[in-house]
């Protein structure tokens, strides 16, 4: 229905609507003129003569709209100026008016407990994440990583008293010499050997571990590395594989005129035996993780020891004590208090050790071979392997902790971690293990001490093998020692007539084989044999051919 109310003493100014019809969407100004001095009476009296309007439908006023279109219509009577409005006065739209008010108020905390949930998973999130960064950097923190090599002692001379110089005799000696100092670098053709062999570094982890026998930590870094084995950790098949290198192969180094010992070389730093493996080898390890072997008894003491077969002889039982003497001397000293000192080991048989106990086990050699004690060494270190997945998650803590302790690498923390992250998948996998040099592809020799002349250049193919699960297309021959044999033996000492030029043995002879850097193509009979590598699995050990001595 229209109604003409006469507009209030407030009038708006021109062009401008009255504020009380915002709060009445319903209602829209359809035009106003001004009215002074106007008054009940008045009102009545045009009341009276204003003809009955019909009624509107709700059609025709559809949510309020103007009811007339065009300026603003003018009354009649003198000095008498009125506002139209036109209300929809439905109770429907009221109710439905009403309905959306209240919706509208609603609205905004109809979520309100999502937000909430969500705003305290974010936190609780934020709270972890940062709890785990504070409790690894806590568990690396006695880590020494980044390491890298003082120039003043890369440039140290290595001892000669285990040269194969020694080793051979008369005019021998000035031959070998002059092999060795002419013996180029071996360098992998960019094109050949690091483009085809390029797929291998995305999903294969290659660590040099260094266990050096140093007894003060201040020569830990260069001194003698009685353990090199290569942890190789490959997460497309889930597998971890150990590659132990025996410490008295013969090698030629990078500046030096004569072979020595491969221990040796870390007495100019890990450095320099990574180059020394690499160049022998074909490989490109860059990485390292060093620890003097007694240290690590600290490991094995976390996770609160070890079981170990002990051979029931006395024999060993007597190196073995004489050990554990030596390593309590070293920890506790030759003083009249004894009681830091271990327990030696009375009787042979399956029985648990302790962490000193466990790496004197590991440390012993002279009863058979370096070879055996290569087995030890990979058996203690799994046996720390297969306990460390079998306790809680306090006692890992504690063992990653004491671990990281002692150890010194060249690795980054966030390397590191990488590391860590790439071993979990491995966890229940058993380790493949291989030895270098395999039994056949060597000849030792005892004259004047034991040295180890290997044929790596059969060898090279077998290790591409075993750690990138393939043969390469090709790889670059390195230079070979006098006396080595260029086909597969089964006699582990150099035999007779090897050097005197009488026997028909194929070998390098007494002036070695130097390598013209052309790339050798590899041939599927250049791989590994079966009986070739091990496993090391939950409850049994296998031990490669090759058990020499």
């Amino acid at each position: 229905m229209k109604k003409n109310v006469p507009q209030p003493n407030s009038v708006p100014e021109r062009g401008k609507a009255d504020p009380a019809s915002r709060f009445n969407p319903d209602t829209r100004v359809s035009g106003f003129t001004r009215s002074e001095d106007t008054d009940r009476a008045a009102l009545s009296r045009q009341s009276e003569q204003q003809p009955a309007s019909a009624p509107q439908t709700k059609s025709a006023h559809n949510k309020g709209k103007l009811a007339g279109a065009g300026p603003a219509r003018k009354t009649t009577g003198a000095d008498s100026y009125y506002v139209s409005f036109e209300e929809d006065s439905s109770p429907d739209r009221s109710r439905a008016t009403d309905a959306l008010k209240v919706a509208t108020r609603k609205k905004p905390g109809k979520y309100r407990w999502v937000k909430r949930i969500l705003i305290g998973v974010a936190a609780l999130l934020l709270v972890l994440v940062t709890g785990v960064v504070i409790l690894w950097n806590w568990l690396l923190s006695g880590a020494q990583t980044s390491l890298t090599i003082s120039p003043d002692q890369s440039n140290q001379t290595l001892p000669q008293s285990t040269t194969i110089a020694a080793a051979v005799s008369g005019s021998a000696s000035d031959t070998l010499a002059e092999t060795a100092a002419s013996t180029p670098t071996p360098t992998p053709d960019p094109d050949v050997a690091i483009i085809e062999n390029a797929q291998y570094d995305k999903k294969i982890t290659n660590i040099l571990i260094i266990g050096t026998d140093s007894r003060d930590g201040e020569s830990l870094t260069y001194a003698l590395s009685d353990t090199m084995i290569l942890l190789t950790i490959d997460q497309t098949e889930q597998q971890i594989k150990l590659t132990s290198f025996q410490r008295d192969m013969m090698v030629y180094m990078e500046g030096e005129s004569e072979p020595q010992k491969l221990n040796e070389a870390n007495f100019k730093g890990p450095e320099y035996l990574l180059q020394t493996i690499n160049q022998n080898f074909d490989l490109d390890i860059e990485d390292y993780i060093m620890v003097n072997m007694i240290d690590a008894e600290k490991i094995v003491d976390a996770l609160g020891g070890i079981d170990v077969d002990i051979p029931d002889d006395q024999d060993v039982l007597d190196y073995l004590n004489r050990l554990i003497t030596e390593q309590n001397a070293i920890y506790e000293g030759w003083g009249e208090d004894r009681s830091g000192w271990v327990d030696s080991i009375e009787e042979g048989g399956y029985q648990h050790l302790n962490g000193r106990q466990a790496i004197a086990y590991a440390r012993m050699r002279e009863l058979d071979s370096d070879y055996q004690r290569m087995a030890r060494q990979r058996e203690v270190l799994y046996k720390v392997y297969q306990k460390a997945r079998s306790e809680d998650a306090l006692t890992l803590l504690k063992t990653v902790k004491t671990g990281f302790s002692i150890i010194r690498t060249n690795m980054s923390k966030t390397e590191l971690t990488q590391m860590i992250f790439a071993l979990l998948p491995t966890l229940n996998s058993d380790i493949q293990t291989l030895q270098i040099p395999l039994f056949g592809y060597y000849w030792a020799d005892t004259d004047n001490s034991w040295n180890i002349h290997a044929n790596f250049n059969a060898l090279i193919p077998k290790l591409y093998q075993f750690i990138y699960d393939q043969l390469p297309s090709t790889f670059v021959p390195v230079s070979l020692l006098p006396y080595t044999p260029l086909q597969v033996t089964d006699q582990e000492y150099i035999p007779e007539g090897v050097k005197d030029g009488s026997s028909t043995i194929a070998n390098t002879g007494q002036d070695g084989w130097t390598t013209d850097g052309v790339p050798v193509t590899v041939t599927p009979d250049m791989g590994l044999e079966p009986d070739e590598t091990g496993t090391m699995g939950l409850n049994t050990f296998a031990t490669e051919t090759g058990d020499a001595q």
